[in-house]
């Protein structure tokens, strides 16, 4: 799951929308998708290295700024849309969880800097797409070979279709972090989901 090519590579075969992608591995490869797109690390988390280009331009530095964390970097059709996140306990997919940053981009201070974003949860919307999202999110879980919890990452276009982003297998828990919200909301508080996450790891 740290390799976002494979994950996604995965959840194509397996029918789940991804945006388009192409991976780099030198800096002056030639770009095949058109901007807008997203630059970031293929092996990354919590948005180290990650860029939104809009223009060709501002190209050289973002591929610089991913390059410096990764030898891979991967270039990602920027999808507009909502930015929704659902963590999965055991094999149960918990409420949904849309995050409105402050800025345009939910980067590292607006991850972890109280305040600096909102959260709706659970996420108003259709049921049929929330089914959706559940399914994949269960379906990419057990493909993956994850295990006791994670959460995947979507963006959720104007048109209402998800795409998947990435898994993450060690969400965090933090003041400020997804999963803990999401939990709260099924009726687990903070203590009960540590409590539950070690009972599953055991």
């Amino acid at each position: 799951c740290m390799d976002k090519m494979k994950s996604k590579g995965i959840a194509k075969l397996l029918g789940v929308q991804t945006p388009k992608w192409q991976l780099l591995v030198k800096e002056n490869e030639i770009i095949k998708l058109q901007p807008p797109f997203v630059v970031k690390p293929n092996d990354q988390g919590s948005t180290v290295g990650l860029s939104i280009v809009n223009e060709a331009n501002q190209i050289p530095q973002a591929l610089n700024q991913a390059f410096s964390f990764s030898n891979k970097v991967l270039i990602e059709e920027y999808i507009n849309g909502r930015e929704l996140t659902v963590p999965i306990i055991g094999d149960i997919a918990y409420p949904i969880v849309e995050i409105i940053p402050s800025k345009t981009l939910y980067d590292y201070e607006c991850k972890y800097t109280s305040g600096m974003s909102r959260f709706i949860c659970p996420v108003r919307i259709k049921d049929s797409i929330r089914e959706i999202i559940n399914d994949n999110t269960k379906l990419l879980f057990a493909k993956f070979g994850c295990s006791v919890y994670s959460r995947a990452d979507y963006i959720l276009d104007d048109n209402g279709v998800p795409f998947f982003l990435e898994m993450n297998t060690l969400p965090g828990l933090t003041s400020t972090s997804l999963l803990p919200k999401s939990a709260l909301k099924k009726g687990l508080g903070f203590n009960q989901l540590i409590e539950k996450i070690i009972n599953l790891s055991l």
